[in-house]
């Protein structure tokens, strides 16, 4: 949901979709790199159960 937001936010902008693309992939990478990696091994777990 936020993706799809945010890309339309920037497509009308007026920015490539490519650049829309990556400032996507950067974003959740950023995000990725803030969770913190017992929770998702404990979230991996719950899951897998």
């Amino acid at each position: 949901m936020f993706s799809l937001t945010l890309g339309s936010a920037l497509i009308a902008f007026g920015l490539p979709a490519t650049v829309v693309g990556f400032v996507g992939v950067v974003i959740a990478g950023a995000i990725g790199a803030f969770i913190d990696d017992k929770f998702v091994d404990e979230l991996n777990h719950k899951i897998i159960k």
